[in-house]
């Protein structure tokens, strides 16, 4: 079963592993709250946390600072922060990419379409080129 909205919720994700494995709803949505708050308890002891092609979560800091009320222009300050950053893996970088949908993206033969290119290099004797003359009406 798959969703027309546009946001899918944890409800729907344990709906599909369910449906895909053969557990139980409950089983499956236990499996899934346990998986979340173990990343959400080592992110919050400072753990980078890896999944292979998937990508990585991991806590950044940030420095307090000061920053500007853009309406007002009044200087305002930031307190530090930590925040969470993800680095989407291979796997995730090639499926949005290519809006598969849920399709494992085209594997293709490493070096299979590089082609060896010369250096574009100019006779040493030859002067660089000067710009083209910009019209009065240019702002450049």
């Amino acid at each position: 079963m798959q969703s027309e909205s546009i946001t899918s919720t944890k409800k729907e994700l344990v709906q599909r592993i369910a449906e895909d494995t053969g557990q139980t709803k409950s089983v499956v949505r236990k499996v899934v709250q346990t998986f979340l708050d173990t990343i959400i308890d080592d992110l919050a002891q400072g753990k980078r946390i890896e999944f292979r092609e998937f990508g990585i979560f991991e806590i950044k800091h940030r420095e307090a600072r000061t920053a500007r009320n853009p309406r007002t222009n009044d200087p305002v300050e930031v307190p530090a922060q930590r925040l969470v950053k993800f680095k989407p893996g291979s796997r995730m970088r090639e499926r949005i990419a290519g809006q598969g949908g849920g399709k494992p993206a085209a594997t293709k033969k490493v070096g299979s379409d590089v082609k060896t290119l010369r250096p574009a290099t100019r006779p040493a004797s030859e002067p660089p080129k000067a710009p083209p003359p910009t019209s009065p009406d240019s702002p450049f």
